[in-house]
């Protein structure tokens, strides 16, 4: 009795040194304990809002983008129409050559070519991002009629 008594003392005691051993290997290593479930959740809760957060501030930035390339297609449109000159003050200049007269319309039909480019171009990028604007409401019809 006296040596199985013992032996359990040494095996308690190996089993002691073994889970000594790797509690100073865990602590030297930095292995990082598990909080709770609750503080888990808090720190995912966090970084929910985080992400959130981030959304909000991408949409307002996309927002400010789509802003500043609506705001340079209207100069972009306002440039092609004062580079040229209009067609009735081309007529009115004095060039009564018919081919001067036909060199014009013909300068005039391009420039109209682009802005209609330009315009479609400026409508397809109002239906995408914001097709309300061309929506017609109820309301205004009534009034419209009244």
């Amino acid at each position: 009795f006296k040596e199985e008594a013992q032996q359990d003392i040494d095996s308690s005691s190996e089993m002691v040194e073994v889970l000594t051993q790797q509690t100073e290997e865990l602590r030297r290593n930095g292995v990082p304990r598990q909080g709770s479930i609750v503080e888990q959740m808090s720190d995912l809760e966090e970084s929910l809002e985080q992400a959130r957060a981030d959304i909000r501030d991408l949409q307002r930035e996309r927002d400010d983008l789509q802003a500043q390339l609506l705001a340079a297609s209207v100069e972009r449109g306002r440039s092609l129409l004062a580079d040229e000159p209009s067609l009735a003050d081309e007529l009115m200049s004095g060039g009564s050559d018919t081919q001067q007269i036909l060199e014009a319309l013909r300068e005039q039909e391009v420039c109209n070519q682009k802005l209609r480019v330009y315009i479609n171009g400026i409508l397809m990028r109002v239906i995408e991002r914001h097709p309300e604007i061309l929506e017609i409401s109820e309301q205004r019809e009534q009034q419209n009629s009244s």
